[in-house]
């Protein structure tokens, strides 16, 4: 979504993919009601393959 709207940056995983996009979006953004819940699964996925 973020490349969509211009917005790119190397590639990342993990919290380090999830502080990228909550630093090129945050609250403000226009995306961030939509971003929000997807960053939130993809912490639990993470935490989830953590744990296995």
């Amino acid at each position: 979504m973020l490349k969509e709207g211009g917005q790119i940056f190397p590639r990342a995983i993990g919290g380090l993919f999830r502080r990228r996009v909550e630093e090129l979006s945050g609250e403000g953004h226009i995306l961030w009601p939509v971003l929000l819940p997807l960053i939130s699964v993809h912490a639990n996925v993470c935490g989830e393959l953590e744990k296995a």
